[in-house]
């Protein structure tokens, strides 16, 4: 990432994430931003370090509650049900000739029931005459309607299972986060131990630089004991002290 980007330029961009998105301090003077499959960079400074880990804690958790309310949804085969409705139509078309209250209330029935699953499905009631309006085909005005209705009740039928799938996916999104802010955190202390071993092992090389070959030798002889003790133990045998 360029330095030259200013921190709202920063913050857009860990906003535009997807999936995932990290902010973790690399080396002594650089932020990392990791977002989906982008890597950034930045100069480090306290402040901004925090100010980032803050909105990409929001991110994940606005990311976390996208998934959690997606809806699993599936069609469910209605071949079968649709073909036992309609075997069935002649019979309330015999019961509407003997019976002339039927025709107006199947009237009455049919027109709600169209309001009711067009709105359902997220149409604007405003829409409707515009809707009915736009077919002038009556077998396709049918099947468009019945469509959506058959799709509704095969829903319906599969609710459990689609609520039990629901919070499955959940829980496992859960713990799926609760991970990440764990890998998170460790691969931050990872680089804190890097960087700090450098540290180490750059006073060491001074210092052995600066030891006249007495004190390199002692220095030798320490090392070599620590050593023989470190296996000793690992051995199982006990420790102790090397003259």
């Amino acid at each position: 990432m360029s330095e030259e980007l200013n921190e709202e330029e920063i913050i857009n961009f860990i906003k535009s994430a997807k999936e995932k998105v990290r902010v973790f301090r690399e080396g002594q003077n650089k932020i990392r931003i990791d977002v989906d499959d982008q890597t950034k960079r930045v100069p480090y400074s306290e402040e901004l370090m925090k100010k980032l880990q803050e909105v990409a804690q929001e991110v994940k958790e606005s990311i976390r509650a996208s998934k959690g309310k997606t809806a699993v949804t599936g069609m469910s085969d209605t071949s079968l049900f649709t073909v036992q409705v309609r075997g069935r139509k002649p019979l309330v078309e015999q019961l509407m000739d003997k019976l002339a209250w039927l025709q107006g209330a199947m009237l009455d029935i049919g027109a709600e029931a169209f309001i009711a699953v067009l709105m359902a499905s997220g149409e604007n009631p405003d829409r409707i005459p515009e809707i009915i309006q736009g077919f002038g085909d009556r077998d396709k005005f049918v099947n468009y309607v019945l469509e959506k209705l058959y799709n509704f009740i095969s829903m319906a039928k599969a609710y459990p299972e689609v609520q039990s799938i629901k919070e499955q996916l959940w829980d496992r999104e859960v713990r799926l986060s609760i991970l990440e802010d764990k890998v998170d955190e460790l691969f931050d202390l990872y680089t804190r131990v890097v960087e700090e071993m450098k540290k180490i092992r750059k006073r060491y090389e001074i210092a052995v630089a600066l030891m006249d070959e007495e004190q390199r030798h002692k220095l030798n002889k320490i090392l070599m004991a620590t050593e023989l003790i470190s296996r000793s133990g690992e051995s199982g045998n006990g420790g102790g002290m090397v003259e």
